[in-house]
């Protein structure tokens, strides 16, 4: 345990009004947390969303590549016949 920590839980409460005061904090400081939490996800959910959506682009970009990308074929080779 830190320090801090000990003396705090060595000092006792000064009176119950001083104990809600401590219990309005946590429960301010849970709050905020929580808000910064939903935010996050939201981002992270709306960053997904685009990723989905340029993945499906850059597979139809592949598909249509594909073809050009694929080595032409040889040409028929010409038959030299030597005939007398």
């Amino acid at each position: 345990m830190k320090e801090a920590d000990t003396k705090a839980a060595e000092a006792p409460v000064a009176s119950p009004a001083a104990m809600s005061i401590y219990v309005v904090r946590s429960f301010a400081q849970m709050h905020e947390t929580l808000l910064n939490s939903a935010v996050i996800l939201n981002k992270l959910a709306e960053s997904d969303r685009t990723l989905i959506e340029h993945a499906v682009a850059l597979r139809a970009i592949w598909r249509q590549l594909q073809p050009l990308l694929q080595s032409p074929p040889e040409p028929p080779k010409r038959h030299i016949d030597f005939r007398c």
